[in-house]
């Protein structure tokens, strides 16, 4: 299976230090199908479009937030999306911009 290594500070409207905690770390790529027809809206109702992203499941992400003790980052993700983003099937998008691809 595919995966993918945060190698700079990705895009996004989560606060820095949250967005910061990615580097370093590597999540396979999920199987799970993105259909998304128009973008989806941030939290500030702005789109962000998936063209140039890669998938990664929102629960193996916050594992490996867990697994490397990043645990300020994991609090913000726990307290402000509690509720939203428990599903097995909920994705996190990163742009290529800040990963490696690891085949």
């Amino acid at each position: 299976m595919s995966s993918i290594r945060i190698t700079s500070c990705p895009v996004g409207e989560e606060p820095e230090h949250v967005r910061e905690s990615w580097v370093g770390l590597e999540f396979p790529l999920t199987s799970l199908p993105v259909i998304i027809k128009q973008g989806f809206p941030g939290e500030s109702g702005l789109f962000m479009e998936p063209e140039g992203t890669y998938p990664v499941s929102f629960k193996i992400a916050m594992s490996r937030l867990g697994n490397a003790q990043r645990f300020v980052a994991l609090r913000w993700w726990k307290e402000t999306h509690d509720g939203g983003f428990h599903g097995s099937d909920t994705v996190i998008l990163f742009h290529e911009s800040c990963c490696e691809y690891l085949p």
